[in-house]
C-alpha cells in the first residue's frame, strides 16, 4: 500500500508565491484562494465546480425582487465563528461595507462590485472625498447623524465611519439606524435579514458573492480589537496574522513573511452535524467538515526543496504550474526526483483539471507614449513570436496543457469566445515594421531595423527604450515570455528594458494613466461567469484602474450597456463588435491559456478545482492508500 507518511497532516507545496494577504478584504491573488475558502465562508456557495448553481450557506434562503435589483437574504440563526461568536445580518453588513470602504490597493471590492453596489466614477463620496463606499451609505450616515455632505466635511465623514466600524456595536441605536437606511447598497434592517440593492438589474450577484469576491464573513469584534477599520488603509495585523472565520478549518499559525500557514480542523464548525457528509441537514455537500486534521501550506517553495519534498512523499501536493518546453526544466526535475516512478506513471501523478479562467496578456497603456498610438500598438501585436509564446505555456513531453486563445473572452464563455471565428495571430514582421513606420512618421521618431534600415521619421529622434513591467517575483514561464517580448520587439527596432515590481507597488501605479506602465505583463482572473463585468468593464473602460487605460466613450457605453442586458442574442452582437474593436485598435497581446495542473500523490483524493473561486477545497480532500504491485 502506498499512502501518506502521516495521515493526520497534508503538506501543500503547490503555491509558487506567498499570498497577498490573509485578510479577505485585501487578498486578491490566485494563491490566496484555497486558504480563504477553508477558513471563511459567505452567504452562498457554488455547487462544487458549477458556478451557475449557487446554494445557501450562511443564509438559509434568499428572494429576488425588483427585476433582479434587490436580493433579500434570510440568515441562519446558528452560524458561528471559530471563536464562538454568532454571525448575524449585522455581521454580514459590516463585512461587506468594510470591503468597499477600506478600498484595498488590490481593488478586489471594486473589481467585483463596481457598477453594482458602488460606482467609483460618479459617487459623491468617492469623487469628492476619495473614499469608496456602497452606494447611499454616506447618505444614510448623514440622514441619521446630521453630518452634511459637503466637501469641507470629508474628513469628519470619514472619521465618523472609521469610528463606527472600529467600534462596531449592533446594539447601538444610531448604528442600527444607519444599517437599516433603505436607500443604500447593503441594508441590515434587523439581525436576521440582509439586503443587497444593486444600481442596475443584475442576475449574477449571488454568483459574484459565492466566488472570490472578498465578501467572506469576518468577525467585527476581532477586527476592532486588532486595528479596526480606517479608510483607504490596510489592516497590517490582519494581513499577516490568523483571524477567526466560519469555515471548516481555522488558522493556527503563520510564519514570518507568509511562507507557511498551518490550518487545523475547526472544532466549533457551525455546519457540522449528523446528516450526510457530516453536515446539518440541508447544507451543501461541499461545505462538509475537514477530513484531514492539519493542512500545512508552504508558499513559494521552488527548486530542490520542492522536488525533494514531493519526490520523497513529504508533500501531497507539489508544483501546480504547467511549465512549457522552451528551456524550462521544472517538470523534468520534478519527475526525475520522484522516488516512486516504478509504481506510478506520469499521468497518475500529474493531474490536468482543465482550463483556468485567467487571462494573461501584455497590456499597452493607451494614454502614454509610445503606446498611445494605434499604429505603434499594431506594430507590437504583429511583431510577437506567437509560436514561441505558445511553447512557454502549454507543452510537456509533446502533450498540451492548455491552448492558444484570441482574447478578450475566455473559451469557457462558449459562443462569446471568438464570436467572429477569427484566426489566431501569427508573427508578421513585415506588417509590424509597416505599422511602426507609420507610427514614427506620425510622432516624429525613427527606429532602426536589425539590417540597418531606418523606418519612421528619419529627420526626427530615435525611439528611446521603453520599460516592460512585470510583477515580481518572476516565474520561470514569465521570464521566458519577457525574453520573447524583447526579442520580438527588437526585430522591428523597438528597444526595451525589463522592470519588476511587487503587486502592491503596481496597484499604486495604476491609479493614474500617467503613472501606469507603458507595457505590463500581467494576468486577470475571472471570479464569476460574467465576461462583461468580470473582464470587459476592466479591460476596456476606466472602471478598474487596469493599466491599459482605454478612455473611449463608445467602447465604455457598449460594455456597460450590455453588462445589464440579459438578452443572449444582443450580448452576442455586442461581443462581436467588441472583438472587432480589439482587432482594429489592438490594446493587448493575449497569451496562451494554461490548464490548471497539480502534481498530486496518487493516494490524495477529492481535489475539485473551481475556476470561479480560483481555488480548491481543503475540506473535500482525503487519503485513500493505493495498492501497488511490483515485479
Amino acid at each position: 500500500m502506498f499512502g501518506p507518511k502521516n495521515s493526520s497532516i497534508l503538506v501543500d507545496e503547490s503555491e509558487g508565491t506567498a499570498p497577498d494577504s490573509l485578510d479577505p478584504a485585501f487578498a486578491f491573488s490566485l494563491v490566496d484562494a484555497p486558504y480563504l475558502m477553508a477558513v471563511f465562508s459567505d452567504l452562498a456557495v457554488y455547487n462544487g465546480t458549477n458556478a451557475f448553481v449557487q446554494l445557501p450557506a450562511e443564509a438559509q434562503s434568499w428572494t429576488v425582487t425588483n427585476n433582479s435589483q434587490e436580493y433579500v437574504f434570510h440568515m441562519r440563526p446558528d452560524v458561528y465563528f471559530s471563536n464562538g461568536y454568532n454571525v448575524t445580518a449585522y455581521t454580514i453588513w459590516f463585512s461587506y461595507v468594510r470591503l468597499l470602504y477600506m478600498n484595498a490597493p488590490t481593488q478586489i471590492g471594486t473589481s467585483n462590485f463596481n457598477l453594482l453596489t458602488e460606482n467609483v466614477a460618479t459617487d459623491w463620496f468617492t469623487t469628492t472625498c476619495g473614499n469608496n463606499e456602497p452606494w447611499g451609505f454616506v447618505n444614510g450616515l448623514s440622514s441619521v447623524t446630521g453630518l452634511q455632505l459637503t466637501a469641507h466635511n470629508c474628513k469628519r465623514l470619514a472619521n465618523a465611519i472609521n469610528d463606527m466600524l472600529s467600534n462596531f456595536n449592533p446594539g447601538n441605536a444610531t448604528q442600527q439606524s444607519i444599517m437599516a437606511y433603505e436607500h443604500q447598497g447593503f441594508v441590515a434592517p434587523n439581525a436576521t435579514t440582509f439586503i443587497i440593492r444593486t444600481l442596475e438589474p443584475y442576475a449574477y450577484i449571488v454568483s459574484d458573492l459565492a466566488g472570490f469576491s472578498g465578501t467572506h464573513t469576518v468577525d467585527p469584534a476581532f477586527v476592532d480589537a486588532h486595528g479596526g477599520v480606517q479608510n483607504n488603509t490596510a489592516n497590517s495585523y490582519l494581513n499577516t496574522n490568523c483571524e477567526p472565520g466560519t469555515g471548516p478549518y481555522m488558522c493556527k499559525s503563520v510564519s514570518t513573511g507568509l511562507s507557511e500557514v498551518v490550518l487545523v480542523k475547526n472544532p466549533h464548525y457551525w455546519a457540522a452535524g449528523s446528516g450526510p457528509n457530516g453536515l446539518k441537514p440541508g447544507l451543501p455537500w461541499d461545505m462538509r467538515p475537514g477530513q484531514i486534521p492539519v493542512i500545512d501550506i508552504k508558499y513559494g517553495l521552488t527548486g530542490t526543496p520542492l522536488y525533494e519534498d514531493f519526490g520523497t512523499n513529504v508533500a501531497a501536493l507539489g508544483s501546480s504550474l504547467p511549465e512549457g518546453s522552451a528551456g524550462i526544466p521544472e517538470w523534468g526535475q520534478m519527475w526525475a526526483a520522484y522516488n516512486y516512478k516504478n509504481l506510478f506513471n506520469f499521468s497518475q501523478v500529474v493531474r490536468d483539471y482543465g482550463p483556468q479562467n485567467f487571462a494573461f496578456y501584455l497590456g499597452m497603456n493607451s494614454q502614454r507614449f509610445p503606446t498611445n498610438n494605434t499604429d505603434f500598438r499594431k506594430a507590437v501585436y504583429w511583431s510577437m513570436n506567437y509560436t514561441a509564446l505558445a511553447d512557454t505555456e502549454i507543452y510537456y513531453n509533446a502533450k498540451a496543457y492548455g491552448a492558444n486563445i484570441l482574447g478578450p473572452a475566455l473559451p469557457g464563455y462558449g459562443s462569446l469566445y471568438n464570436p467572429n471565428n477569427s484566426s489566431l495571430p501569427e508573427q508578421n514582421l513585415t506588417l509590424a515594421a509597416h505599422y511602426l513606420d507609420l507610427a514614427g512618421k506620425q510622432a516624429g521618431y525613427y527606429a532602426i531595423l536589425p539590417n540597418g534600415t531606418v523606418i519612421g521619421d528619419a529627420n526626427g529622434y530615435q525611439l528611446p527604450p521603453t520599460e516592460i513591467v512585470y510583477i515580481a517575483p518572476l516565474s520561470p514561464t514569465a521570464e521566458v515570455q519577457l525574453e520573447i517580448y524583447q526579442s520580438s520587439l527588437s526585430a522591428i527596432g523597438i528597444p526595451t528594458a525589463l522592470f519588476g515590481e511587487t503587486a502592491a507597488v503596481h496597484a499604486t501605479e495604476t491609479i493614474s494613466p500617467k503613472t501606469a506602465p507603458v507595457f505590463v505583463n500581467v494576468g486577470w482572473g475571472v471570479d464569476y461567469p460574467d465576461p462583461w463585468l468580470q473582464q470587459y468593464v476592466c479591460f476596456y473602460t476606466l472602471n478598474c484602474e487596469v493599466a491599459t487605460y482605454i478612455d473611449n466613450a463608445t467602447i465604455a457605453n457598449l460594455v456597460e450597456k450590455t453588462a445589464f442586458n440579459p438578452n443572449p442574442a444582443q450580448q452576442l452582437m455586442a461581443d462581436k463588435e467588441l472583438y472587432n474593436i480589439e482587432a482594429a485598435d489592438t490594446f493587448y497581446v493575449w497569451l496562451p491559456l494554461s490548464d490548471q495542473v497539480f502534481w498530486q500523490q496518487p493516494y490524495l483524493q477529492g481535489l475539485i478545482f473551481n475556476v470561479y473561486s480560483t481555488g480548491y477545497y481543503y475540506n473535500l480532500l482525503y487519503y485513500k492508500p493505493v495498492t501497488v504491485t511490483t515485479g
